[in-house]
């Protein structure tokens, strides 16, 4: 018998407490339904040896197979030096799954053999440690005498024809363990026994004995287990008595030596000593029932069901039929029970009495909703709620239980009057009321323009259908936009829209009213009829040729468009576009000489620049009259120093001599569509225009281009 290694009891405590506890690691209670339990009651012989682990106490210890543990005492050795064991401790026979060499030693040597060391308790102690070595591979390290006696025994039990525990009952079951007869029908009842071995299978051809006790008994019934183990037994309530038997089988047996007692997380139990008896047990209960309604069982005539009580309402009435209308039994929301689903008897199907206002449409009603409210759908009477049913009900005025009109009460449960929504002669319309101008007037005729009476949409009636004496023919005042054509109109479409083809003020379209016109052909309207100025005498879009714009919508401007002819060149000095990365800002920069065609004057004339190419407008500014300034008899300048930040035009310069001047334009701003070669480049100054377009070359910058010389 071992201690854990972490908890070691001293030699001196052991000496002292005689029946200490042996220690391991976990508890857990003994299973019950063994063949054999076994109870450890004190330790026995043994002593301390060593290892590793040193153990406190190796040797035998006294036990009590059970239960009820009512002695003889025997003694056992353990296994399994992981866990611990404690006085007291029960644990459940289990199959040995040792070697064989275990059960040789337990059958040949102490207690079973006497002694060969002294005193005893060295004996035991080398006989334990030889059975380790097979359970838990544990080598002795001393007292040498001990060691060397329990390698004595592993050798002898290593060179044996060593065999294993025989098979003896292990657990016993009884089938059914629960079952219920109902008298007198049925007296009788099968029980089935099944004994399984210490091997996990059916042990056969074993003797048992069942006992029936109670109101059956006593009797009893020995037998032998069948090939599968089983004995069954029949017996019989031979005079009907309620009540309830006990049911007991049970095989006795004699526990062997090395039989294995061991729950999984507790020392096991090896048996060393003399064998004793032990015995496995099963019960079952068997319970004998009178046939009668609130049994809890449907077992008579009429029974639909049985839920153990005779209370009505609560799903198994006292007649054991389900609770519902119509089983006879009187219970909770129902006002009778005539035990059928007939309506019409005096007790409808929905156990209520037959009659008007039950739910339930019998003879000569139409309908029934449950209620006497008249105006819910189902009045008082058993007709649906409608005009003519004779029940006056809301919105009706009358009900003369008809629906023919003129007899005082129309068909819609009014009386018979202009406003009342019936049309009767002399009507010609009766919309329900006698309000004017809704789409029947108030003498339920039908309105009109030109009757007098002002009716939605009606602006006015002035009792004819005359144009022209202020209220025309579409009862509307006399006016342009009111869709008349009276005396000073030209036209009247009925509103006082432009360009839709008759404008604001009633007259038509014309070039020159300074009124776009798309329906008539305009592209434009200047207020005059004058070509040269944008808008052609005809409203026709023109290019203007010196103010940098597309004017016509072409996508040319100015010299680049056929409408203005030729313009004059730029020439003599070189361009440049610079593309930088953002934040930085793209720049241009152009120096060339021009020929004005007309005078100019610098300082009151607009002038601009502009560059483009086939996808549009590269950059475009043009600079009022008065933005240069005179820097010297013959040059001019404009100057936006934060130009090369926000964009613009950063520099204009011109300086003219001798009928040349010399423009040099730095302009900054997005020129990331400076993509194409071709590239035109216009100077506006004054009314002149002046153009180079030509190709430009690709530089590492940007690109670069060079005007011819004059």
């Amino acid at each position: 018998m071992n201690y854990h290694p972490r908890s070691r009891i001293p030699m001196f405590l052991h000496r002292i407490a005689g029946a200490l506890a042996v220690l391991c690691l976990l508890f857990l209670a003994p299973t019950r339904g063994h063949a054999a339990d076994a109870k450890m009651v004190s330790l026995a012989q043994g002593t301390a040896i060593t290892g590793p682990p040193d153990l406190s106490y190796a040797g035998t210890f006294n036990i009590d197979i059970g239960p009820p543990f009512d002695g003889p005492l025997t003694e056992a050795y353990c296994v399994d030096l992981n866990h611990h064991i404690t006085i007291g401790d029960i644990e459940p026979q289990v199959i040995p799954d040792y070697p064989c060499e275990v059960v040789y030693i337990l059958n040949n040597y102490y207690p079973h053999a006497a002694p060969v060391l002294s005193p005893t308790s060295k004996e035991a102690a080398a006989v334990q440690a030889a059975i380790w070595f097979f359970t838990d591979g544990y080598v002795i390290g001393g007292p040498a005498d001990i060691k060397a006696r329990a390698q004595a025994i592993i050798a002898d039990a290593s060179a044996s024809n060593c065999v294993p525990v025989p098979v003896v009952p292990h657990s016993m079951t009884l089938s059914p363990a629960l079952a219920t007869n109902i008298l007198p029908a049925d007296t009788s009842h099968d029980v089935t026994a099944t004994l399984t071995g210490s091997d996990g299978l059916p042990l056969a051809d074993y003797p048992i004995t069942i006992v029936v006790t109670g109101v059956s008994g006593p009797q009893t019934f020995p037998g032998t287990t069948d090939a599968a183990g089983q004995m069954t037994i029949s017996y019989s309530n031979g005079f009907g008595v309620p009540g309830s038997d006990t049911i007991t089988a049970s095989a006795s047996f004699t526990v062997p030596v090395g039989l294995k007692f061991k729950v999984p997380d507790k020392q096991g139990i090896v048996l060393a000593g003399e064998p004793v008896t032990g015995t496995v047990q099963a019960s079952a209960q068997k319970n004998w029932v009178p046939a009668a309604c609130g049994d809890g069982y449907i077992n008579q005539a009429g029974e639909l069901c049985d839920d153990g009580n005779l209370v009505d309402g609560d799903g198994c009435d006292s007649n054991c039929t389900p609770t519902a209308c119509g089983n006879g039994i009187l219970t909770a929301g129902e006002q009778c029970d005539d035990g059928n689903g007939i309506d019409g008897d005096g007790c409808d199907s929905n156990c209520t009495p037959t009659s008007c206002g039950n739910g339930i449409v019998t003879a000569g009603e139409h309908c029934d909703d449950g209620n006497a409210v008249n105006g819910d759908g189902c009045d008082n009477n058993c007709t649906p709620t409608a005009c003519g049913n004779g029940i006056v009900t809301d919105p009706e005025e009358c009900d003369d239980g008809n629906v023919a009109n003129g007899d005082g009460c129309d068909t819609n449960c009014t009386p018979s009057a202009c406003g009342n929504g019936v049309v009767g002669p002399p009507e010609e319309c009766d919309d329900g009321n006698v309000v004017d101008g809704d789409g029947c007037d108030a003498n339920c005729m039908l309105p009109s323009c030109g009757n007098g009476v002002v009716d939605p949409p009606e602006q006015c009636d002035d009792g004819n259908v005359a144009d022209g004496d202020g209220c025309d023919s579409n009862c509307t005042p006399t006016a342009c936009g009111n869709g008349i054509v009276t005396a000073g109109e030209q036209c009247d479409d009925g509103n006082r829209n432009d360009a839709d083809g008759c404008e604001a003020d009633c007259t038509l379209p014309t070039c020159g009213n300074g009124i776009v016109d798309p329906l008539s052909g305009e592209q434009c309207d200047d207020g005059n009829t004058n070509d040269g100025d944008g808008c052609s005498s005809t409203c026709q879009r023109q290019e203007i040729c010196n103010d940098l714009l597309d004017n016509d919508g072409d996508g040319l401007i100015d010299c680049l468009d056929p409408d203005c002819g030729t313009c004059p060149v730029i020439f003599k000095d070189p361009a440049t576009i610079g593309l930088r990365t953002a934040p930085r800002v793209d720049w241009v920069k152009l120096r060339g000489g021009v020929a004005p065609l007309t005078p100019i004057s610098p300082a009151t004339e607009a002038c601009g620049f502009l560059l483009d190419n086939a996808d549009g407008v590269l950059f475009r500014q043009i600079l009022p009259p008065g933005a240069l300034r005179s820097a010297g008899a013959l040059k001019h300048v404009y100057v936006d120093k934060a130009a090369n930040k926000s964009g613009g035009l950063r520099r204009f310069q011109l300086k003219c001599k001798n009928d040349v001047c010399h423009v040099a334009v730095q302009a900054y701003g997005d020129l990331s569509n400076a993509t194409l070669p071709t590239m035109a480049t216009q100077f506006l100054i004054g009314d002149d225009v002046f153009l180079y377009k030509a190709a430009w070359t690709r530089t590492k910058q940007g690109w670069k281009l060079e005007f011819p010389r004059h």
